[in-house]
């Protein structure tokens, strides 16, 4: 097969795009004695969209830079490709005009379960496109020409990063505190605020705050009783900060705030008030679903013990008591910071 085939190739895969202006062109110089390699390399540069101009040397001709640039600089292509056959591989020479590069790579094709033509042609391409693909670099490109318009045809643009799962979030809900000394289902609105610092653990802190107290009833007379808890401690997560779906264990400890009236419905009337603070210690356990990289929504159980309990008394008589133990049950919405 001889490189005037290959170039008929190469027309027959582009034929009306190779006359449009617009289409990132690109010279391919190749010796006559390796044609099979030019026939695949002809074919991957068209099939990915460049116009292909093929241009024969005779083997042996030594590869430099100037050349090529002068090459490409004639036909108007955005780059120059070379091939020369090396005992064991091949060397590929890339001139890049819109970065301003020049790219040598050794290509070892010994022992490639390919064929060597095949090896060739896609590791060349891949280098091309690499070079091409600092376009999007950060800094300017100290190209001799600008990228053709349609360019990323053939160059796409990198996908950015996926931006990190957020580290931080803020939790609001209902929850109800029972506990078994008969004082009564309190319910607060508990604020909790997590931090992530690993991928497998972090921090958190909670507020539980009265909403509807306690109510206790005797034939001496009626009492509220509203707790606030003040607390933190370390989570522990089961699954990493990509999933979803985040189960998370947790342990700690706390203030309480027991405030307590009562209204004594024997004469003479009296209203009496007291408040108990005591510390508490607690085991956590929850999760959190994702409806978007922001909003979550999620259960907690959290069950705790006093000490000591908060004991209520009507007249010297022991009523009820709470905190050992108590739980509080909640079901709320979380939203998330990176």
């Amino acid at each position: 097969m001889t490189l005037a085939r290959g170039l008929l190739l190469s027309l027959t895969l582009a034929p009306a795009v190779a006359a449009a202006q617009a289409t990132p062109r690109v010279v391919l110089v190749a010796d006559r004695d390796s044609d099979l390699v030019g026939m695949r390399l002809v074919g991957e540069l068209s099939a990915l969209g460049f116009e292909v101009v093929v241009v024969a040397v005779e083997p042996g001709t030594q590869a430099s830079r100037e050349p090529l640039e002068d090459l490409a600089r004639e036909r108007q292509a955005v780059a120059a490709l070379r091939v020369v056959p090396l005992s064991g591989g091949v060397e590929v020479w890339i001139v890049d005009r819109v970065t301003g590069k020049t790219v040598l790579r050794e290509v070892v094709t010994a022992g490639e379960g390919e064929s060597v033509e095949e090896v060739v042609a896609l590791r060349s391409v891949e280098l091309l496109r690499a070079s091409l693909m600092e376009i999007d670099a950060p800094h300017p490109v100290q190209g001799e020409v600008a990228a053709p318009p349609n360019i990323r045809r053939v160059v796409p643009r990198p996908r950015p990063p996926p931006a990190p799962p957020p580290k931080l979030s803020l939790g609001l809900a209902p929850a109800i505190l029972p506990s078994p000394g008969g004082m009564g289902v309190p319910i607060d609105a508990r604020v909790s605020v997590r931090y992530r610092a690993g991928s497998w653990w972090g921090w958190s802190a909670l507020a539980l705050v009265p909403v509807v107290p306690a109510h206790v009833e005797a034939s001496e007379g009626e009492a509220d009783a509203a707790p606030w808890i003040l607390g933190g401690g370390f989570d522990l997560y089961l699954t990493d900060r990509a999933s979803s779906f985040t189960p998370v264990l947790g342990a700690g400890g706390a203030l309480v705030l027991v405030q307590m009236q009562g209204l004594s419905t024997q004469q003479p009337y009296r209203l009496s008030s007291d408040a108990v603070l005591v510390s508490a210690a607690y085991v956590q356990a929850g999760a959190t679903y994702a409806l978007s990289p922001f909003l979550r929504v999620g259960a907690d159980v959290l069950g705790g013990v006093a000490f000591p309990e908060v004991g209520m008394e009507f007249d010297r008589r022991a009523a009820a008591s709470w905190g050992a133990p108590f739980l509080a049950i909640s079901v709320g919405m979380e939203v998330a910071w990176p």
